[in-house]
């Protein structure tokens, strides 16, 4: 995990290696759609199709729908940790992108100010589309400044977290390049709810 790039910021460093499970990935950010079909409602800044992402949601509410959908499908989903994120978001790969820029994320450069229709974009080599770009996405991990040793757990709260936010990852819309990058992490407040930010499902295998 983290990056030494000439795009790096702080908090992406030290690099260090960390050990993920196995767990599956939802293909996609969670969308409108989805959401609505599970909590009967669409809190979304943006309402242009059931197939954009779903935003506009805090950990709370996020916390609701993942009690609805388990007691629908009866299964544990849930939200990724940040090393699961990561993972995934490199797919294979050792640079903080997977490709092209333009080709596999909607920036600031390209999105029109606005979230774009999931899937779209080239998917890396696992099969997972937006995975940078389009809407910031939740992680279940508190955000500290990486320690210096690995590996290490990510779960917890430590003394210099920022008010303890919540890891978001991945770029955005309204963000340049320098956010839509596999290392790429901020935090937000657990309770904020934000156009820019939305989430996509984990379940262990």
């Amino acid at each position: 995990m983290g990056s030494e790039s000439a795009e790096a910021s702080e908090y992406e460093q030290p690099v260090h290696e960390v050990r993920v499970e196995c767990f599956r990935l939802g293909v996609t950010p969670v969308t409108q759609g989805q959401w609505q079909t599970v909590m009967g409602d669409n809190p979304a800044h943006f309402r242009r199709g059931s197939d954009h992402p779903v935003e506009c949601v805090d950990l709370i509410d996020i916390n609701i729908f993942l009690d609805k959908l388990r007691a629908r499908t009866q299964r544990a989903y849930r939200l990724p940790t940040e090393r699961e994120w990561e993972y995934a978001g490199r797919a294979g790969t050792t640079g903080d992108r997977y490709g092209d820029l333009d080709a596999i994320a909607w920036h600031d450069g390209n999105s029109g100010g606005t979230t774009q229709p999931v899937g779209r974009k080239q998917p890396n080599a696992f099969g997972l589309y937006d995975m940078l770009g389009n809407v910031y996405e939740w992680c279940a991990d508190w955000f500290w400044q990486y320690p210096a040793i690995e590996p290490f757990n990510p779960w917890g709260r430590y003394d210099n977290d920022p008010e303890y936010a919540k890891v978001i990852r991945g770029g955005c819309f309204r963000a340049g390049a320098w956010a839509a990058r596999a290392p790429w992490r901020y935090w937000q407040d657990p309770a904020e709810r934000s156009m820019d930010v939305g989430f996509r499902l984990a379940l262990d295998r």
